[in-house]
């Protein structure tokens, strides 16, 4: 026993050291973490177009933590339909001065600043999608917050869309909920339930924030019709022949940023880029052998067609009938 007793008290003397110096030094707290870490900053309110204009836009963004201030390298990005990223429109080169809860970051154009004299915490280039589309808050390393908007197929967060959002008259996507109060990237959106598509008037304006809590207020010119926001016209991709065996051809829309092939579960099996379409009397056009990107032969069945556009998607169906296939029902 006497021999076993030196041992312990080494270890008992060693941990007494240890505690000493953490509690010199400070043991490690919450509050002692990065704070860009929780990332409680959400959108609040989305504008992508006013009277038609789409070079007024504006992003406004919500402290929904106190302290929430260091957005320096974090930035605005939009996405398409399908989760491709379209643009970066603008990236903070500094953190902002008030971190209070509920304190606004505005993100905006040279254009909306003009129109309601504000300025901006962060100036971004136009280029938010009118109708359908994805803007969100991220950082190099977190996707903060994203909203959803019109007819996305492909979310890059949260877990439902906003209604399409035009760019007529003074119409907002206003948040109506915020996001739970937890340390989470990205933050647990449901754009169906939490915006609302708002437009104004003069007798109720939209009022956006910067971080210096100056304020702009934003309500249509065009006071004798405040029409409700109306779907798209639809309008369908077509291809020929269909049902086809080897190839078919689809006629594409003016100004198809891309265009996609997705079978019945929903994956991308193949996809065009402007720099592969084909010009022709009857405007652009692809051509499908009925492969994959990787050249493999797909199987006979149902297949969804996507074009992208400035109006937002265009859709079809197309079906795809292997030789064999006939051959077996022709018997």
């Amino acid at each position: 026993m006497p021999r076993n007793r030196l041992p312990i008290r080494r270890f008992l003397v060693a941990l007494a050291l240890t505690l000493t110096t953490l509690t010199s030094v400070g043991w490690p707290r919450v509050s002692d973490a990065e704070p860009q870490a929780f990332h409680h900053i959400e959108i609040n309110k989305l504008l992508v177009g006013y009277n038609g204009n789409m070079n007024i836009q504006a992003v406004e963004l919500k402290l929904i933590s106190a302290g929430e201030v260091f957005v320096a390298g974090a930035f605005i990005a939009v996405y398409d339909s399908v989760g491709d990223p379209v643009a970066t429109l603008g990236t903070f080169a500094n953190n902002v001065a008030n971190g209070s809860v509920g304190d606004r970051i505005l993100c905006a154009t040279a254009g909306f600043a003009s129109a309601f004299s504000i300025t901006p915490d962060l100036v971004i280039n136009p280029g938010i999608p009118m109708v359908t589309g994805q803007v969100s808050f991220e950082t190099p390393t977190c996707l903060i917050n994203s909203l959803p908007y019109g007819n996305v197929l492909a979310r890059v967060s949260g877990t439902s869309n906003a209604t399409p959002l035009p760019p007529h008259g003074a119409t907002v996507l206003v948040r109506t909920a915020d996001n739970p109060f937890v340390p989470s990237c990205p933050l647990a959106e449901n754009a169906a339930q939490r915006f609302q598509l708002r437009g104004a008037g003069n007798a109720s304006p939209h009022v956006f924030q910067n971080n210096a809590r100056d304020t702009a207020q934003v309500w249509t010119t065009v006071t004798l019709v405040e029409p409700e926001p109306v779907p798209p016209v639809v309008r369908r991709l077509s291809a020929s022949p269909n049902p086809f065996t080897a190839r078919t051809t689809v006629r594409l829309p003016d100004r198809a940023s891309r265009v996609s092939v997705y079978d019945v579960r929903g994956r991308l099996v193949r996809s065009w880029e402007p720099s592969s379409y084909e010009s022709g009397e009857l405007g652009a056009a692809v051509h499908w052998d009925g492969r994959d990107e990787g050249a493999r032969q797909l199987p006979s069945g149902l297949y969804f067609m996507e074009a992208v556009t400035t109006q937002g998607p265009i859709r079809g169906r197309v079906i795809l009938l292997r030789q064999g296939l006939e051959e077996h029902h022709s018997h």
